[in-house]
Order: structure tokens, then sequence, then C-alpha cells
């Protein structure tokens, strides 16, 4: 697939922070494939989400947000994450 292969070319390009949530019973497409596109951006992360499918945000709604969350919490000038923030 000509058109998938350009786009992983390109995506060692990516220069802002990644997280990618990924349902660990996806049943369309396999979590290995969320191992791999993570090793293919620069710095990205992977939250894996246990019991939950392709449609993370229908299955664990509340894990999808946690893992959302405490990522952004992570990032470089989060409220929160420098003692110089209010």
């Amino acid at each position: 697939m000509p058109v998938l292969r350009e786009n992983e070319d390109r995506l060692g390009g990516i220069t802002m922070p990644v997280r990618i949530v990924w349902g660990t019973e996806d049943a369309w497409i396999p979590a290995d494939r969320a191992r791999a596109l993570r090793d293919l951006i620069p710095g990205a992360t992977l939250g894996l989400v246990p019991g939950a499918g392709h449609l993370v945000h229908y299955d664990a709604p509340a894990a999808l947000m946690n893992e959302i969350r405490a990522w952004l919490d992570s990032q470089p000038g989060a409220r929160g994450s420098s003692p110089d923030q209010p």
C-alpha cells in the first residue's frame, strides 16, 4: 500500500509530543500496530487500555480520560508541572 508507506515515512518528522492510546482488545488494528506506530514517531509514548477495543472512547471512556489527563499533566508547562505555575 504505497499511500500508507508514504504516510509512515513522514511520521519521523513529527516534532510535537505524541501520546498514542490503544485498546488491548482491538480486533481491527491490533496493539502490535500501535507499538510500531510509536516506534515511527520520535519521542512518542504509548498507553494501552486493558479490555478496550478499537473504539476506546466507547469501551473505556474513564480510562481514556485518565490516560489523556495524566499525559497532558506530564507535559512541560502543564499546570502543576512546575513550581512557577499557579
